[in-house]
């Protein structure tokens, strides 16, 4: 159950982190002159937001499997201290 609640956690930063990373990249091909970034199609960012959108299903998953494997009681507690499952 550790490790299903480090994948959670795990899956939901990783989703946080593609979906800012694809924002900043299409803010970035809206302001001209900007030459540190990367120009990326508009289809290539709509993917980046897909797959944050599958690894955030991924993280809900795995919350649901632990709420059903440690039942409705004790999630609260085990949410409130993640590192200690």
């Amino acid at each position: 159950m550790r490790s299903l609640g480090l994948l959670q956690e795990s899956m939901e930063w990783f989703s946080s982190g593609v979906s800012q990373l694809a924002q900043k990249l299409h803010r970035s091909n809206e302001v001209v002159g900007l030459l540190a970034t990367p120009k990326l199609s508009t289809n290539s960012i709509q993917t980046l937001l897909s797959h944050a959108k599958e690894f955030e299903a991924l993280a809900d998953t795995c919350l649901i499997i632990l709420h059903l494997e440690v039942g409705p009681d004790a999630t609260p507690c085990v949410l409130s201290s993640r590192y200690l499952l």
